[in-house]
């Protein structure tokens, strides 16, 4: 599973780019766990608790999967090149998640049951 690189520079890069997706993809994980924590502790405010959880557990376990394969991939490159190709494509696919769970209605305060009873 590990290869070695031809050059000892690629295990810092190696490093650099996963400490990077990590950072980008912590905040999304913390906010997804923050978020099940306040369903939890509010479900009565809530019509939808359900999908409200369902989509929040999506969240985190795209994060949470995405950035595994992340270090998978990046433990078998052997250039900087490739090492900086597979953290754009991997932060690709978390920025599209992200865009994803932004479009969902009332996701900027969690409130997916909540929102249509203040209409």
């Amino acid at each position: 599973m590990y290869k070695v690189p031809e050059n000892w520079t690629v295990n810092i890069t190696r490093f650099i780019c996963v400490s990077i997706y990590h950072l980008f993809a912590m905040n999304d994980m913390t906010s997804a766990s923050v978020s099940l924590k306040y369903l939890s502790m509010h479900h009565n405010e809530f019509e939808h608790l359900s999908i409200a959880a369902f989509f929040m557990v999506i969240k985190f376990s795209i994060c949470f999967f995405v950035e595994a394969i992340n270090v998978l991939i990046i433990v078998r490159t052997t250039t900087h090149k490739d090492c900086i190709e597979n953290l754009m494509a991997l932060s690709t696919i978390l920025l599209f998640s992200k865009i994803f769970y932004k479009i969902l209605p009332g996701q900027d305060r969690l409130l997916l049951g909540k929102a249509e009873d203040e209409n």
